[in-house]
């Protein structure tokens, strides 16, 4: 006698491994787990390989879904974890029979929710495996107490082939007697196992088929991780030299305006010098038009000398400029050029995308006859090879301090007062002083020193008293 409704099925969760079952539990029990009110001291802060299974009440396996679950250093599940496992089970398609059953099973390569993937794992399901027999194994152990169905199993004749094909070959041999009955029935056995082993071949390439499917997908997305990497570290060097050419356009203009300065400077100190030769030539009765053509002569060689180290300047500014635009050109079409090859791999799902380092650009460059020249205020240009260019970027202070044999502390100094070749002593008003400076050798640079006007140099006094 029977009360209430019949259960036609059961939820139990198994803890395995790749060759034994480890643990078995009802389903309610291992909500029970995912609710922390009881832990799993046997996995302490470490990740679980479990099977969710759908049984009915011939112990028979429906459906399975292998997924896995953390668990923190006290044994308790992830409060996170929140798979719908007999959604997954019950919307899962066939990929094999057990005991001559089809079986539901949701897998890594079987679940079409990116969500779900990885939280799930990969099972041997090849002809050479034992999963699914281990698994079917211990549910027919019945550990779990299950109600099985009485007389649900059903009964065979010894020695009469259970199968459709067999049945109908001895129906047709009903009439047959001794050797000839024998013979229809080991013939209809013969093909029955031949349909069978062939029906099982066929599920078999069907499971390896989705393996590959599986691993091809996780290979297309660890190749699309690899180039948005790689994408990234050249959009940051082309930032980097982006950034560059603007300070080197920022220099060049504080050069220009250098140049006009000095111009001035120059006429009012020539109007001035004509003023005073007018004044001594009333006085002495000295040659003017003499002392003017010599002036005009020295003047003139004095702009000229003036104006040619400046232009060389501005052309080494401009070089430099040119050469960042064409390096600026170089690694936009690398870009382009990764992004092609990866597009080409995701369209093909079988060529590897790849992109060519920076320094092998760089090395290729050089091989073509172009060079790295560093300029700098009062120093001569610094060639950097190829094979330094990877030091040069990691620290371009170091590097270029190393190269002119000063600390790397005094040569920032220097680099910040070249660039602003102005006085940096702190008046008692609390302002700078601001007096131009003439720019001196690196090595030649003295920190509060060199970086004063005549009036402020060797005295700290105004800037203790802004300090205090």
């Amino acid at each position: 006698m029977s009360f209430g409704l019949k259960q036609s099925s059961y939820e139990a969760v198994l803890y395995v491994n790749r060759s034994k079952v480890l643990k078995e539990m009802l389903y309610s029990e291992f909500e029970a787990v995912l609710d922390q009110v009881v832990s799993e001291p046997a996995y302490l802060d470490e990740t679980c390989h479990a099977v969710y299974l759908k049984i009915d009440i011939r112990l028979n396996i429906v459906a399975a879904v292998f997924f896995c679950i953390d668990f923190d250093k006290q044994g308790n599940a992830d409060r996170r974890w929140n798979l719908p496992l007999l959604q997954m089970a019950e919307s899962a398609s066939v990929a094999t029979e057990l005991n001559g059953q089809g079986v539901r099973i949701s897998c890594r390569s079987r679940c079409a929710v990116v969500s779900q993937q990885e939280h799930l794992w990969e099972p041997d399901l090849s002809a050479q495996s034992t999963m699914l027999a281990m698994l079917a194994s211990s549910v027919k152990a019945n550990r779990l107490g299950l109600l099985v169905e009485e007389g649900a199993t059903d009964s065979v004749v010894p020695g009469t082939p259970n199968t459709p094909g067999a049945a109908r070959a001895v129906a047709g041999a009903q009439h047959a007697t001794g050797d000839a009955y024998e013979q229809a029935v080991a013939s209809q056995q013969r093909h029955d196992g031949e349909i069978k082993r062939l029906n099982e071949n066929i599920q078999k390439q069907r499971l390896y088929i989705a393996s590959l499917k599986g691993r091809q997908e996780e290979a297309a997305q660890n190749l699309s991780s690899q180039f948005a990497r790689e994408k990234e570290a050249l959009l940051l060097q082309l930032e980097e030299v982006c950034c560059t050419l603007r300070q080197a356009q920022e220099r060049n203009e504080v050069l220009s305006n250098e140049l006009s300065e000095a111009r001035q400077q120059i006429s009012v100190q020539a109007d001035d010098f004509e003023r005073q030769v007018s004044a001594n030539v009333n006085k002495q009765g000295v040659d003017f038009s003499a002392l003017q053509k010599q002036f005009k002569r020295e003047l003139q060689q004095k702009l000229i000398e003036q104006t040619s180290e400046l232009k060389a300047k501005l052309d080494m500014r401009d070089v430099e400029a040119h050469y960042r635009d064409e390096q600026i050109k170089h690694l936009k079409a690398q870009l382009l050029e990764s992004a092609s090859s990866a597009a080409v791999h995701n369209t093909g799902m079988g060529a590897a995308a790849s992109a060519a380092p920076l320094r092998d650009a760089v090395i290729e460059l050089e091989s073509k006859g172009v060079n790295f020249v560093l300029t700098l205020p009062a120093v001569r240009p610094i060639n950097i090879p190829a094979a330094d260019v990877d030091s040069f970027c990691v620290d371009p202070d170091g590097f270029v301090a190393a190269r002119l044999g000063m600390d790397k502390a005094v040569y920032q100094s220097w680099i910040a007062h070249a660039r602003n070749p102005v006085c940096v002593a702190v008046e008692s008003e609390g302002c700078r002083c601001g007096a131009r400076l003439e720019i001196v050798h690196p090595r030649q640079f003295v920190p509060d020193f060199s970086d004063r006007c005549d009036s402020h140099q060797g005295s700290s006094s105004c800037s203790s008293k802004a300090g205090g």
